[in-house]
Formats: structure tokens, C-alpha cells, sequence
């Protein structure tokens, strides 16, 4: 065990734990489906985008494609056994996501309003966890993989701080890792992360489910693929160091961590701005963080959710 990996906090998987899960997009949950089992009857899921993005890349209307890709989700949370009442889209179109990040970096009274489109969808998630009370607040990891990935984590994290202090008590924040380096580091923190990591390992039980509820994803079946072949090549070479991985060794463990406190949302996970969301454009522009998604951190910590 390394020393940065140690045992989780057993009273996350309490029955009586109210966890909640903030997602950007769907099947950003399938990292997680072991995790999701173990959850007590008192969990919400929350789902920021509706998932359209990818409806002009394949020639599919975006609302009818965002309602595919919502329904898909719905089949996956359910073959996990959660039921129906415990999840909810926030429905932020992607497509509108990417043309605001492009309207921020060329700033003027455009990058205004698209602050406050953020700011109106940061009250959305703050009202989820206000309304919810949670105990422990998971979401995606501040890792620079992919630009969507980065806002919901900051926008959760925000919208978290403000309930805190509202409240009077902190509540254990909790991010999980998907990818960086385009998919080169899939679902674990990268080898140079100094922060601390929890594991579970699936049962064979769990595991099966997992594998049934990524196939309620047929439109996510390429990604998948991909994400298979990349396993599958870390397992050829980490066995040159004597360790022994395979495709069910790999994604029957899960790995999370609690956020820093120490975390400088300023700037990029990666040193240098070309790793942040390699092969990331939009409209034939580069997406980076220190010019589309920080100034929105900038803005939005000046400001209270109502």
C-alpha cells in the first residue's frame, strides 16, 4: 500500500450517511457504480449537463440526443437498485457551456452575461446541497482532464464552502478522479498527486453490476472501448515492474480522495497549461483553464448563491 493510500472513513457507507454525488455529465457515474452500491437509502445524485455535447459529432439533434443520454442514465442508476426519486438532471446544455467558455476568454459585456449564467447555474447546485444537507459531498476531481469536469468541481466547491458557513459545520468533500492526459491516466490520480486516496475493492457481485450498468450506455460504447484498450496496455506494462494488473483488477477498484484544504483554484492541476484538457476545442479554439474556466472561479468566489 502506498503511503498516500490509506483506509477510508468507515461511516461514509453508514445507512444513516447522507451522501450526495455531483456529476457533470452522463456516465461520469460508472467510475463509481461500486461506491454508488454502498451508499445508504439517504444518497442524491445530481447531474449538471444534460449531455448533448457530442450530438453534433454525430449527427443527432441536441435535445433529443441530451434526452437519449438522460434516459440511459436513468437505466444505469436503476440496474445499481437506486431508485428514481434520488437523482436529478440540472439540465446546463453543453453545447451553451462551450460557446460561454469561448465568450469568457474574449471578455466585454458578452463575458458578463456568461458570468452570470454560471453564477445562475452555481445557485442550482447550491440549492441541491442546501436543500439536501448532506454529510459528505462527492464530485468529480480537479485534475485538468476535461473543462466540464473542472467547473462542476467548482462549482460544488463553492456552492459547499457557502452552505458550511451557513450551517456551522464542515462536512467531509470528496473527489474522484476520471481521466488526464486525454485518457492516458484513466480513473486514479496521477502517480505525482500528494493528496490522500482511498480504495475499495468490488465484490464479484459488484463488480458484475458495474459491467451490466456501463452497458445500459450503448452511445458511450467508443469511449469505452477506449478506455478498455488503455487498461489493458497499463496492465502489459506495469507487469515490467513485477505488478500484476488486469482489466477486472483495474476497474474493480475505485479510488477517491478528500479534497485538499489547501487546494489553489487559481490556477491548473498541471503545471503546464497544454496538459489541462489536451484535444479539448471548440469551434476551432483550444480550451485551456487559465483562460475559459478560471475567470469563472474568479468571478463566482466574489459572489453568494441566492
Amino acid at each position: 500500500m502506498s503511503p498516500r493510500t490509506v483506509p477510508f472513513p468507515p461511516y461514509i457507507f453508514d445507512k444513516n450517511t447522507r451522501n450526495m454525488m455531483v456529476f457533470a455529465h452522463q456516465d461520469d457515474e460508472l467510475p463509481s457504480a461500486g461506491v454508488i452500491q454502498r451508499l445508504g437509502p439517504d444518497s442524491r445524485f445530481i447531474w449538471v449537463t444534460n449531455g448533448d455535447g457530442l450530438a453534433p459529432f454525430v449527427g443527432e439533434d441536441p435535445k433529443t440526443y441530451a434526452e437519449t443520454r438522460k434516459k440511459e442514465t436513468d437505466n444505469a442508476m436503476s440496474t445499481l437498485g437506486r431508485k428514481k426519486e434520488e437523482w436529478e438532471c440540472l439540465d446546463s446544455s453543453e453545447i451553451e457551456n462551450y460557446d460561454a467558455f469561448l465568450d469568457i476568454r474574449k471578455g466585454g459585456a458578452k463575458a458578463e452575461e456568461r458570468f452570470d449564467y454560471f453564477y445562475e447555474l452555481g445557485c442550482k447546485v447550491y440549492h441541491q446541497v442546501k436543500d439536501f444537507n448532506p454529510d459528505i459531498v462527492w464530485t468529480l476531481a480537479f485534475q485538468g482532464g476535461q473543462p466540464e469536469h473542472d467547473l462542476t468541481h467548482l462549482l460544488t466547491a463553492l456552492a459547499l464552502k457557502q452552505f458550511e458557513q451557513e450551517s456551522g459545520r464542515k462536512r467531509l468533500f470528496i473527489q474522484i478522479p476520471e481521466y488526464e492526459y486525454i485518457i492516458l491516466v484513466p480513473l486514479r490520480f496521477n502517480p505525482f498527486y500528494r493528496g490522500t486516496r482511498h480504495n475499495i475493492d468490488l465484490s464479484d457481485e459488484e463488480f458484475a453490476l458495474k459491467i451490466k450498468m456501463a452497458r445500459t450506455y450503448p452511445s458511450q460504447d467508443e469511449l469505452l472501448e477506449k478506455f478498455q484498450s488503455v487498461i489493458n496496455s497499463l496492465g502489459k506494462i506495469l507487469s515490467l515492474f513485477g505488478k500484476k494488473v488486469n482489466f477486472r483488477s483495474y476497474l474493480g477498484r475505485e479510488q477517491f480522495g478528500p479534497v485538499p484544504a489547501s487546494i489553489d483554484y487559481s490556477k491548473s492541476f498541471h503545471f503546464f497549461e497544454c496538459a489541462n484538457y489536451i484535444n479539448e476545442k471548440h469551434k476551432g479554439e483550444k480550451i485551456t483553464y487559465r483562460r475559459h474556466i478560471a475567470p469563472i472561479w474568479e468571478n463566482l468566489r466574489k459572489r453568494r448563491f441566492e
